[in-house]
Order: C-alpha cells, then sequence, then structure tokens
C-alpha cells in the first residue's frame, strides 16, 4: 500500500497516523509503525473484528486501529500506550475523530494496565518483548476469572519468540493464521496474523 493510499485512509478518519518513527526503540521497546489499513481490512474481511464488546490494543501508537474499530464496526476501543508522545498524539487524534466517545486512550506501560472486566478482543501489534507479553497474558487472565466471558487475542507481525510463548499456552486455542505477505514487497515474510480464542 503507497504512503498516498495510507494518508487517503488516515484522511477518511480524520486522523494522522502514518509514519514509522524509531525514536523510543530501545530493549524491550519497538518502533512505531502503525498496522496498514489493507491488514486492517483483511482482518476485518476475516470476521477478527465481529462481536466485540470492547477492543483493548497494546502500544497503540497513535491510535490508529482504536479509531478503525470505532469507525468501521462502531465498537469501543481502548489504546494502551506507553510513550508520552505517542500517547499525546493519539489523543489529539481524538479531537479530531467524530466518533470520540467509542474510544479511548490510556497512558501507561502494558504489563501495568488493568484490563476491564468488559474487554474481549485483544489487539497487538508486535509492540513489546515476550516478558512483557506473558505479563500481559497474565493480567488478561485476572481480569478472565473475575469476569468468564469470550476472549479473543488478534496478533499480527508475531516473532518466533511470540509463537513459542503461545504455544506455552495450551488455554488459547489458534483458530486462524491469516496470511497478508501479498499486501507488501520486500518484507520478511512475518506478515501473517494469529487468532487465538481462549478455550480454558
Amino acid at each position: 500500500m503507497t504512503d498516498f493510499n495510507e494518508l487517503f485512509c488516515d484522511n477518511i478518519l480524520n486522523i494522522s497516523t502514518v509514519g514509522r518513527d524509531d525514536t523510543h526503540v530501545s530493549d524491550g521497546v519497538f518502533a512505531y509503525e502503525p498496522t496498514s489499513y489493507l491488514v486492517l481490512d483483511r482482518m476485518h474481511e476475516k470476521g477478527m473484528f465481529s462481536d466485540i464488546n470492547l477492543l483493548v490494543d497494546y502500544g497503540c501508537g497513535k491510535g490508529r486501529v482504536p479509531f478503525y474499530i470505532a469507525y468501521y464496526c462502531e465498537r469501543a476501543a481502548i489504546g494502551v500506550e506507553s510513550e508520552d508522545d505517542f500517547y499525546k498524539a493519539a489523543e489529539k487524534n481524538r479531537e479530531n475523530f467524530k466518533l470520540s466517545g467509542l474510544v479511548e486512550f490510556v497512558h501507561l506501560r502494558a504489563e501495568d494496565y488493568v484490563v476491564p472486566d468488559r474487554a474481549d478482543v485483544f489487539f497487538f501489534f508486535h509492540p513489546f518483548s515476550e516478558a512483557a507479553l506473558e505479563k500481559v497474558l497474565g493480567n488478561i487472565e485476572e481480569s478472565y476469572q473475575r469476569c468468564r466471558r469470550r476472549i479473543r487475542l488478534i496478533m499480527y507481525y508475531m516473532t518466533a519468540e511470540y509463537i513459542k510463548l503461545m504455544k506455552n499456552h495450551p488455554e488459547y486455542e489458534l483458530i486462524s493464521k491469516t496470511d497478508c505477505r501479498d499486501l507488501f514487497k520486500n518484507r520478511d515474510g512475518r506478515d501473517f496474523v494469529f487468532w487465538y480464542e481462549k478455550i480454558s
């Protein structure tokens, strides 16, 4: 997808999320790069965003995924972001977004975020280390024990370490693995979306 098309889709939502940013790259923290609108559209077509009560996007950056969910699915979404400048950019986008009541941003590390008991879909675009993911899964489990419900994890651009980690969590079943490699040129072959459902 060209930058022009990414900008065009941003313009529809009246937000600004385009571009990669390596400013905060460090051990366990990866570059800001929004999920392509083409990938989001494919997820939507595959039913990954169906029957959402509340979606949580970990490492939401400037908020593209929550805005997409609010606009195209008319569902509530929360973005969790630890970096101050990205959080402020997301809040600025929310001021310009016409369905702002469906979107909320939280300025916290993902590991420190207390999962709302109505959240049922959790999105990850390779946002942080395996150790942080493990802690987040523990937080989701705590919420599940407080309020039993369907839990869905959507993970995009996973590393081999992420895949191995999820295999060590038999309480989650892999529902589908969606290939998105055809949407990009000259990438490293990791453009798959993994859909997990909690089964125990």
